[in-house]
């Protein structure tokens, strides 16, 4: 896997994303880059993590 790009982030913005969950990371594995179709990937890392990805909602409530 071959990628290149560009991204920025202001000071300390990174850590805010994550604070309010704007990322969602797993461990490192090879076998996720290798192993498992491109188009397979996002479903096999949330599985690794015991998440099932149909469960996720599309929106967040204000309660």
């Amino acid at each position: 896997l071959v990628a290149l790009g560009y991204t920025g982030w202001g000071e300390a913005q990174l850590d805010e994303e994550m604070t309010r969950h704007g990322w969602f990371n797993v461990h490192g594995a090879e076998s996720l880059i290798f192993d498992i179709a491109v188009a397979a990937r996002w479903e096999a890392g949330f599985e690794g993590a015991g998440i099932d990805p149909r469960l996720l909602a599309v929106s967040a409530g204000t309660a």
